[in-house]
């Protein structure tokens, strides 16, 4: 992982997946936020094992505006 520091570590997100028809953790299976941080990315729920590409959420600082 580029541009990550070595004491962060990638956080599970909550998002909706269709298969399991539930919200879910999901974990990036590549993360593409330190080169497109409002670009997509593919994730993989941790439930069921799909792996679908989606949106990036927004960081908690943009959340406002």
């Amino acid at each position: 992982m580029r541009g990550v520091w070595p004491h962060v570590v990638l956080m599970a997100e909550y998002r909706w997946c269709e298969k399991c028809g539930a919200r879910t953790e999901h974990e990036p299976v590549v993360d593409t936020r330190d080169y497109n941080p409002r670009g997509r990315g593919l994730y993989r729920c941790k439930r069921c094992g799909r792996v679908k590409s989606m949106r990036h959420l927004r960081p908690s600082s943009e959340i406002g505006y």
